[in-house]
């Protein structure tokens, strides 16, 4: 089972704090920043938009009813 910190699943909530960002590579990923502006989760590098998609709709999915 997976734990989510607290801030990571309140900001999952929130999209305007999921930031997508594509490497010098042309790699596809994102992240997760607190209130604080701090970055707290940062994902895996995807090489399309659609898998960076799915794995984001995942999380948004599942974090909010993760234990913490």
């Amino acid at each position: 089972m997976h734990l989510f910190h607290q801030s990571v699943r309140s900001s999952v909530q929130l999209t305007g704090k999921l930031q997508k960002k594509t490497t010098i590579d042309r790699e596809l990923y994102f992240y997760l920043r607190a209130d604080n502006g701090q970055t707290i989760a940062t994902s895996q590098k995807y090489t399309s938009a659609l898998s960076r998609e799915q794995a984001i709709e995942r999380i948004q999915k599942v974090a909010p009813a993760a234990p913490v």
